[in-house]
Parts: structure tokens; C-alpha cells; sequence
């Protein structure tokens, strides 16, 4: 970093509330041979400004050159850098926090934060030199020392870290105060666009931050496995409590407010305000990817997007809990049918009436189960339930691909407002269809973990809002389901050669029993066979093996087609075309097993309901008075 020239501002320019500044520095940003890191064309030209005491954030962003934007421009906070403790947050932890940190602020367009001196945003930044991304428009550094003197000396005359766009040094304010100044500078910044707050290790210094951050409501992100403040706020978070939850489709982050008083100035003090009053997100295990997917979240302002996950992330959620509920009880069922066919046929070789009442309250149970699974109707509520998370998630994907079309220099033909109204009506439509089946008969309790939700296929690095090029629908799209649909052959695979070596197993048992004249015992191989069997049809695992086995197949020629054409080929209307023909083969497949599920389990319940009309056997024992 180099300084390219020096004037002279007076405090009476930047407003009330400033004491004379010493100076504005203007500094390019390259290296020693001239070269600018990538991203930055012509060397920017940033400031560094050293203010006494300062009023109003605004009268600091504008000699900065630093105007409050519209609410465009989300800014991310890291702490902890300077902070000590922080040796969980050094070599490659940095390195890897540090690429997250530049993930989600590609993604969100967001402006850095920091001390001016932490390792995280260095790692970003060097990140960003080696590697394809762009470094952050804004890198603002915010630092206690003395007056900036020709490149902005702090206390311990060091300079800034390379690669902040702008540093405001705070004269006269010790560590903790110019950190508490961050928060209010940033929110300052993004003038109503969302701050997010990520807390690496850190220690007392840092605690002054985070304590602002909360009292302006700004949700933090706590590192939990790098140490220090962060470690400790991860440990004493209350039991059972959820920070960070969505408790509506449309959450935001609040918006700053009042500060509340302090009832005490210790360090416990502020650490219990912090845990009981704060928005924390802690984060326990080192993944970057979630990491930088969940910070990519909470800065992109896209309430239209957020509520279509949170509606797909309740009906997934709902889904899959049906779908666990209904095999379990139907793998009891089976369970206990078999049971009662041995208990009544031990009963029977053994004679007296010590089984008498297992014998007649096995086949009872049953009943009272088979009742139950069909008077709450879980297998048509996970189907309705599986179809529209679908659905919502194929307008999702949808809606994120023709949006960047439409951000295109060839696109313009329909704006994002018109996109959005379409994916309004697209979404009540499916909600409209839901509440029309048995899905409707149960309560549809929102979900409230993290967002993006897991997606089945789609990888762990999307953070569900950024539009989709050809090149991510590709990847995340179609690749990502033709994996799924593979996974689910393999799976399904197994199970099916598990249960049909058991039902083959149980028949030939039968006839080896036959063969050697132990004919009562063959009920029970019969029943276990039988089992097995009716497993594998309501599994109907051959049909399903086969039509995800015809989706991958078409959607791996989609592929192939795409990747076959040349840059040139591959324009919007092209895209649109891959598009709409990998949604056609996914809504064609889902279609086919909604009708074959659905068929499957009227027949279940048809044959179970003859089950229970049944008489209930009495045992055929020996020897019984």
C-alpha cells in the first residue's frame, strides 16, 4: 500500500459531532511492482481518516467517500481478529474461515467490516488474489490509535492491514470503545440493508462489540470451536434455547433499536445480555461451506425467496417425519403378525394357558395399530406432503435461473417484479392444492431450524437466494438429481435384496420343515415370507428403481446435449429450453410416483381393513381343560 496523495479536512466540513480531522490519506491499493490485486482496476483510490470524538456515523462515512447507499449494500462484521484469545482462528482455520467470509460476500455484494488488522479478512482477501473471486467492494477497517499520520499509525504505530479500502482511526478511544463503534458504523453503512456479525474466538475487546451488535439487533454467527469469547458464549448458551430461529416466513433480522440499560458493567454482566438478549447462530463444528451458505443467507435482502424455502422446508420437514412414522408402524405391523403366528403356534406345543392371553392380544394389537395407521392417514399426508415440497422447490430453482437470465445484457424481457409475482400465484396455487388433501387434516407446524434447508442432491454449497447461471443450474439442478436418483437405487437396491433373500430364506425353511414332518411350524415361516413380501410391495421398490433409473438416464442426455454445445449455443433461450425440459422430466417422474403410491396404499389399506374383520384366534393348544 502506497500513499498517493495527502489534503487537509477540517471538521467543520464533515459536520457536527467531529473534531478537526488531521488528515485524509489517499491511498492506492498495489504492491510494491505496481500490479493491483484482481477486482480492484486502476488501483481504487481508499481514505484513511482519523477523527477524536465522533458524533454521527454518517459524518465519518462521507469524508470517507462512503455515503450511505439506498439500503443496497449488506455489510458483514468479522471479530475477533485482533482479539486474543484467538489461536483457534490461525493458519489454515483462518485460511478456511476466511474463504466462507469471501463466499458470502460474493454472493451478497456485501461490504467487510473489521479491526484493520484481523487475520480473517487478510485470509479473504488473499483468497480472492489467488483464486477467481473478486474482493469485497468495501473493506473498511475500524481501529483505535493516535492522529493517522501518513498511512494511519495506530497506538502501536502500526499501519493498517493490507487490503482495507477505507480505515477510520479513532484517536483518543481505547480498544474496546473503538470496537463498540464498529456495529454502529456498519448499520450506519447499510442504511436499513442487513448487517450479519461473525464472532471468532476473541476475548474482552471483542465482548464490547458483540454487546453493541446485540443491543442493534444484529444476528451473530458465534464460532464456537475457535476458542475464546466465542468457545465461551457456545458453552454457556442456555439449555433448550434456539437462537437464530425463523418463527416466520418472512423473518428479518431486527432492525436497531433503543439500547436497553446495562443493570451492570462486568464482564459477567454483559456476557449474560449478550446470551439471554442476543441473536446468536452458534456454530459448533468447523464447516466452512455452512458457514458461508448461512452468512449468504442472512445478507441478501429477498423476503419473496426466503419465504418459498421456509414453505419448502416445513413440507420436506413434515414429509420425511410421516414417511419415518408410517414405515416404522407398518414395519410393527408386520412385526407383530408374525409374533402372534409364533406365539400361537408355541402355545400350541406347549399346552396350559401361560400364552392364552398373549395368543388372543397379539392379533388385537395388530388390529388396534392397523386402525390407527388408517384413521390418521400417514401415508397419503407424506405423499401430498413429498409432491408439493417438490413442486416448491422445482419454482424455486425456476425462479432463481430466469431471474439471472433476466439480470443478462441479452435479457430484459421480463423484470424481476413480474418474476416475482409469478412465483407468489405459483406458490399459493400449491398450497391451495394441499390443504385440499389429507395433509390438511394434521397441524403443518412451520420449521424452525437453520435456512437454506438441506437439499437432497443439491450440495451443501448454494446458499438458495444468489440467481443461478446455466453453469450452477447445471451443477446444482440436473447433477444434483441425477446423484439423488442414483443414491436411491443403490438404497433402495439393498433393501429390496435384504427382503427378498428373507422371503426366498423363510420359503425354503418352510419346505425343509415340511420335508422332516414339522408341519405346525411351517405357519411361521409362512408368515415371515408373507412379511417380507408385503414389505417389498408397499416398498415397491422395482418400480421406483426403474423410473429413477428413466429420469437419470434422461436428464444425464439433457446434460450431455448442454455440455455438447459451444459458448455461442448456450445463450437464454437455449437455457430456457434446458430448463423447462429437466423440470418436465422431474414433474413427469414425481407425477408417475404420486399415482403408483397412492395406488399402493389404497391397496394396503383395502387388505389391512380385511385383516382386522378377521376373528381373532384362540390358539389351538393340547391338553387345555
Amino acid at each position: 500500500m502506497r500513499k498517493a496523495e495527502r489534503s487537509e479536512i477540517l471538521g467543520g466540513a464533515a459536520g457536527a459531532g467531529l473534531r478537526k480531522f488531521s488528515e485524509v490519506t489517499r491511498m492506492t491499493f498495489g504492491s510494491d511492482n505496481g500490479k493491483t490485486p484482481g477486482g480492484r482496476p486502476h488501483g481504487d483510490v481508499g481514505a484513511v481518516v482519523a477523527v477524536d470524538h465522533p458524533g454521527d456515523p454518517a459524518d465519518v462515512l462521507s469524508p470517507l467517500g462512503l455515503p450511505p447507499p439506498p439500503g443496497n449494500l449488506p455489510v458483514l462484521l468479522v471479530s475477533g481478529g485482533a482479539d486474543e484469545p484467538r489461536s483457534g482462528v490461525t493458519g489454515q482455520s483462518a485460511a478456511a474461515l476466511g474463504g466462507a467470509v469471501l463466499q458470502a460476500v460474493e454472493a451478497s455484494g456485501a461490504a467487510l467490516v473489521d479491526d484493520a488488522a484481523g487475520s480473517v479478512t487478510a485470509a479473504a482477501l488473499a483468497a480472492a488474489r489467488t483464486g477467481e473471486s473478486r474482493p469485497p467492494r468495501v473493506v473498511l477497517g475500524v481501529r483505535a490509535g493516535c492522529r493517522a499520520d501518513g498511512g494511519g499509525s495506530g497506538e502501536d504505530g502500526a499501519g493498517p492491514g493490507p487490503g482495507r479500502s477505507h480505515v477510520l482511526v479513532l484517536d483518543g478511544a481505547d480498544s474496546r470503545e473503538a470496537a463498540a463503534w464498529k456495529p454502529v458504523v456498519a448499520t450506519s453503512l447499510a442504511a436499513g440493508a442487513p448487517v450479519v456479525m461473525v464472532l471468532a474466538g476473541g476475548g474482552a475487546v471483542a465482548r464490547a462489540e458483540l454487546l453493541t451488535a446485540v443491543r442493534r439487533g444484529v444476528p451473530v454467527f458465534v464460532l464456537g470451536w475457535s476458542g475464546g469469547l466465542a468457545g465461551h458464549l457456545a458453552e454457556h448458551r442456555q439449555p433448550g434455547r434456539r437462537t437464530g430461529r425463523h418463527r416466520h416466513p418472512l423473518h428479518r433480522p431486527r432492525r436497531p433499536g433503543p439500547p436497553r440499560p446495562v443493570p451492570d458493567g462486568t464482564a459477567a454482566a454483559e456476557t449474560e445480555e449478550i446470551v439471554h438478549h442476543g441473536d446468536l447462530r452458534v456454530l459448533s463444528e468447523h464447516d466452512p461451506r455452512a458457514l458461508a451458505r448461512r452468512l449468504a443467507w442472512e445478507l441478501q435482502d429477498a423476503p419473496l425467496l426466503k419465504a418459498a424455502w421456509q414453505t419448502f422446508a416445513t413440507y420436506d420437514y413434515l414429509a420425511s417425519r410421516l414417511r419415518r412414522a408410517f414405515q416404522r408402524l407398518q414395519a410393527l405391523i408386520l412385526a407383530l403378525g408374525v409374533f402372534a403366528t409364533l406365539i400361537a403356534l408355541i402355545d400350541a406345543e406347549i399346552g396350559g394357558r401361560r400364552l392364552h392371553w398373549v395368543v388372543v392380544a397379539a392379533p388385537a394389537v395388530v388390529s388396534v395399530l392397523i386402525a390407527w395407521s388408517s384413521r390418521h392417514a400417514r401415508g397419503p399426508r407424506w405423499i401430498a406432503l413429498r409432491a408439493a415440497a417438490e413442486e416448491v422447490k422445482a419454482e424455486i430453482y425456476l425462479h432463481r435461473t430466469l431471474e439471472d437470465a433476466d439480470n443478462s445484457p441479452q435479457g430484459g424481457g421480463n423484470p424481476s417484479g413480474d418474476r416475482g409475482r409469478q412465483l407468489l400465484r405459483r406458490l399459493a396455487a400449491i398450497e391451495g392444492r394441499l390443504v385440499r388433501t389429507n395433509a390438511a387434516t394434521a397441524p403443518l407446524t412451520p420449521y424452525d431450524g437453520p435456512l437454506p434447508p438441506p437439499v437432497r442432491g443439491g450440495g451443501n454449497t448454494d446458499d438458495g437466494l444468489s440467481p443461478l447461471t446455466a453453469a450452477r443450474y447445471v451443477e446444482l439442478r440436473l447433477k444434483g438429481q441425477v446423484a439423488y436418483y442414483h443414491s436411491r437405487v443403490r438404497h433402495l437396491h439393498r433393501v429390496r435384496s435384504l427382503l427378498e433373500a428373507l422371503a426366498i430364506s423363510a420359503g425354503a425353511a418352510g419346505t425343509l420343515l415340511a420335508s422332516v414332518g414339522v408341519d405346525p411350524w411351517i405357519g411361521f415361516t409362512t408368515g415371515l415370507s408373507t412379511a417380507a413380501l408385503a414389505a417389498l410391495g408397499y416398498l415397491q421398490a422395482d418400480n421406483i428403481i426403474m423410473a429413477y433409473n428413466r429420469a437419470a438416464g434422461d436428464l444425464e442426455v439433457l446434460q450431455q446435449g448442454w455440455e455438447a454445445r459451444s459458448p455461442e449455443e448456450q445463450g437464454e433461450g437455449s437455457l430456457l429450453a434446458l430448463v423447462m425440459k429437466t423440470e418436465a422430466v422431474l414433474h413427469g417422474e414425481r407425477a408417475r410416483w404420486v399415482h403408483q403410491m397412492s395406488e399402493v396404499l389404497q391397496e394396503l389399506r383395502e387388505r389391512q381393513e380385511l385383516e382386522v374383520k378377521k376373528p381373532v384366534p384362540h390358539g389351538g393348544s393340547r391338553g387345555r381343560p
